[in-house]
């Protein structure tokens, strides 16, 4: 089978967790055996220059260009798809001829059997879809068997199967949380639930949000959830070798900290995290990993107790108990969520909770949300369960943590037995049958 999979959020350097979606879908179709063109919206360096063709793929300058010209370059292609409402964007292939050594760029180069681009592809489709209420047919040579959409996008592929994965419905669930346009997304998935062919999501809280909104589409919905990939000699590492890592590399302890990774965002929870760590008296500092995205800064507000009570104390800088990484390696990330004492995750909403299931495997105790997709992933027993609106129940949550070893050897084994719940074969398994059901 072949198989159109977009690469909107697809970066070969640092990624999103929907870019980690999309690369482990086209691993996993690799897996299945299916042929995968992949869609990137660059624009291909032509002039007869196979080589420079293949260089425009992986160096992300010839992505898009200055944003006034970007803007100018959607509108024309806009203007041309109106003038000729029944034709669709034709999707050219570039010739990547394996000249290119990616060896640096690891696991995050995804899985593909031919790259196919159109230049500014997702930006025309959205400001389309502004205009015209319309998705934006784009057409593949030779056609896919079916167009699977990582995202809810307002684009489509006419003439064959259209997969959306709708991973969260947070900009209707969490409005004062992100900065996406409501009424355009509250459109969007209308339109997917009336008229793809199959919808994936990633949690039966995705699926019951969805149905909420949309009851109709009951019938097309394929919950898939998620699966995390962790090479195998990350996991099997001994304990002293990842204890050296971490202490040689950031001075921390094994076992000797608390850790939070994720972008830093207002859904993450992460102010009130830090308030009550700091109320806490716990003595592992506190470590957080990850990139400010949007309305980062309140979230980080809560540091300046931490700030203050330094100043008062005559504390020097490097007494801090919360440490801010913005940005760590994969092999470092693996090591610390193997060396931390437990990880800290009481996000307020998420469609699956992927840093959940990455510290399960990791054999690392997890303290999450009681509710939603948090507790869909943990289990009822498998991570340590806390209100993410009370402040106290994670302070207390934290201490437990920080004193008590039986539970955290109970919440690591726990742990382990629940992330086979999400394995690859079981997500194969999963995938495997959505797609049967949209071709049929």
């Amino acid at each position: 089978m072949r198989l159109l999979l977009d690469a909107k959020d697809l970066s070969l350097t640092q990624g999103t967790w929907i870019a980690t979606y999309a690369r482990n879908l086209s691993l996993m179709n690799a897996d299945l055996g299916n042929s995968v063109d992949l869609l990137h919206e660059f624009r291909p360096y032509r002039h007869h220059d196979d080589v420079l063709e293949e260089v425009s793929f992986y160096d992300r300058r010839y992505g898009t260009g200055r944003a006034t010209l970007d803007r100018i370059s959607a509108m024309a292609a806009v203007a041309a798809k109106l003038l000729a409402p029944h034709r669709a964007i034709e999707l050219v292939p570039v010739k990547v001829s394996g000249f290119v050594d990616s060896r640096a760029l690891g696991a995050s180069v995804p899985h593909f059997d031919r790259v196919l681009t159109a230049p500014l592809v997702f930006r025309t489709a959205w400001a389309y879809f502004s205009l015209t209420g319309r998705f934006l047919p784009v057409r593949a040579d030779p056609a896919p068997d079916i167009a699977h959409w990582t995202m809810p996008f307002p684009i489509r592929h006419p003439g064959v199967r259209n997969v959306y994965t709708v991973h969260d419905l947070i900009p209707l669930k969490l409005p004062f949380a992100t900065l996406d346009n409501k009424r355009k997304f509250r459109s969007v998935i209308k339109t997917i639930a009336a008229k793809a062919d199959r919808i994936v999501t990633v949690s039966e809280t995705t699926t019951q949000d969805l149905l909420q909104l949309e009851p109709e589409a009951e019938t097309k919905i394929s919950t898939t959830f998620q699966a995390a990939r962790i090479p195998q000699e990350h996991l099997s590492r001994p304990d002293e070798e990842n204890a050296r890592s971490v202490s040689n590399l950031i001075g921390l302890q094994h076992r000797r900290f608390l850790l939070f990774f994720s972008a830093i965002e207002p859904k993450k929870n992460l102010g009130r995290l830090i308030e009550a760590y700091l109320g806490s008296d716990s003595s592992l500092p506190l470590v957080i990993v990850g990139a400010k995205a949007w309305l980062a800064e309140p979230e980080l507000r809560p540091l300046q107790y931490q700030s203050v009570k330094a100043a008062l104390s005559g504390a020097t800088e490097g007494s801090a108990r919360v440490i801010a990484l913005d940005y760590v390696g994969f092999d470092l990330l693996v090591a610390l969520i193997r060396s931390a004492r437990a990880v800290m995750f009481p996000s307020i909403y998420e469609g699956f909770g992927l840093p959940i299931l990455e510290a399960m495997m990791c054999g690392t105790p997890v303290m999450t949300s009681n509710f939603g997709a948090m507790r869909e992933v943990a289990g009822p027993d498998a991570a340590l369960l806390v209100d993410p609106f009370d402040i106290r129940d994670i302070r207390q949550a934290i201490e437990l943590l920080s004193r008590d070893d039986a539970l955290c050897q109970r919440l690591s084994a726990a742990g382990l037995a629940r992330s086979d719940a999400f394995s690859w074969d079981r997500y194969r398994t999963r995938l495997a049958t959505a797609y049967e059901k949209a071709m049929a």
